[in-house]
């Protein structure tokens, strides 16, 4: 049997609870009901113990503490239960968030990186228009800051270069998501350079996904 995962008071918008039932509940009472269902399935299971809260506009809407605070002397979850684990958030949490809504949005982050490779062959400069105006990129001691070391970073990229970019994960939310991917640059040379990184994407007005943060390092493959 699994041992139980510890988790951090977990808060979810209105939006969220609807990955609870598929649909979004149109009464608090289905709200409820689909949120302790999930819950109690998965207590049964021995795959989760810790507390959920379900907020709309800050306000509490339902919240619910489930599983064994410690099962070696039977002490149930409790609403005030302070977790010995603050930062720890059980996977169980990031498997409310998928479904349809993240394959999406990791769909929506590789169509972005299919686009900027498609850019950086045409002329690498205009990858510099894949980021926010008040973007940042860092890593290899250096540090790009606004549009105009933004434009400056990428002017630089040498042209013919064949680029391509993995993308390993994508999380967060529809605004601001994040991902983890890994960069390979091969000149013509056929000098080959790996680098991985963690950027913050934002959305701009117009809806399109950008780079906000941009953190690089040297990958393995170069070490």
């Amino acid at each position: 049997m699994s041992r139980p995962l510890s988790c951090t008071t977990l808060l979810l918008s209105l939006a969220t609870v609807g990955v609870f039932a598929q649909v979004p509940p149109a009464r608090p009472a289905d709200l409820q009901a689909a949120v302790d269902s999930v819950l109690d399935a998965r207590v049964a299971t021995d795959a989760f113990s810790g507390v959920v809260r379900v907020a709309s506009n800050v306000r509490t809407v339902h919240q619910r503490a489930a599983g064994w605070a410690d099962r070696a002397v039977g002490t149930l979850m409790t609403l005030d239960y302070d977790p010995p684990a603050a930062t720890e958030v059980a996977p169980f949490a990031w498997s409310l968030l998928a479904g349809p809504h993240q394959d999406s949005l990791r769909a929506e982050v590789e169509t972005l990186h299919a686009e900027m490779v498609a850019a950086y062959r045409r002329e690498p400069a205009s990858v510099a228009g894949y980021y926010t105006d008040d973007a940042s990129i860092l890593g290899g001691g250096g540090r790009w800051m606004g549009r105009e070391a933004i434009d400056q970073y990428w002017s630089r990229g040498p042209g013919g270069a064949d680029w391509s970019l993995d993308v390993l994960e994508v999380g967060g939310n529809r605004q601001a998501p994040w991902v983890r991917g890994r960069s390979t640059l091969v000149s013509r040379s056929g000098r080959r350079m790996v680098t991985d990184y963690v950027g913050i994407l934002k959305r701009g007005p117009d809806g399109i996904l950008r780079f906000y943060i941009d953190i690089f390092v040297a990958g393995a493959a170069n070490r």
